[in-house]
C-alpha cells in the first residue's frame, strides 16, 4: 500500500469511517509497523486538538450577513 493511501486510511480510521474489515487490517498494520504507529499517534493528537477548537466568525462577518439579510427582508416586503 502506498504512503498516501495509508495516511488516508488512518484519517478514515481516526474518524470512524472505515468498516470492520478495514479496521482489522489497520490494527494489524499498526501492531507490526512502529513508524506507522507513531504516525497514527501524532494524527490522533492533531485530531483531538482540532476537536477542541472553537471557531467563531468575526464580528465584521456577522454584521455583513445580518445587514444583507435585513436588505433582503425589505425587498421581499415590497
Amino acid at each position: 500500500m502506498n504512503r498516501d493511501s495509508t495516511i488516508n486510511n488512518l484519517v478514515r480510521y481516526i474518524y470512524h469511517e472505515t468498516d470492520m474489515r478495514e479496521n482489522d487490517a489497520i490494527k494489524r498494520s499498526l501492531a507490526m509497523d512502529t513508524e506507522l504507529r507513531e504516525e497514527y499517534h501524532e494524527m490522533r493528537k492533531v485530531s483531538k486538538m482540532l476537536d477542541r477548537l472553537i471557531c467563531n466568525p468575526s464580528p465584521t462577518s456577522v454584521n455583513i450577513i445580518l445587514n444583507h439579510s435585513k436588505k433582503l427582508g425589505r425587498l421581499e416586503a415590497v
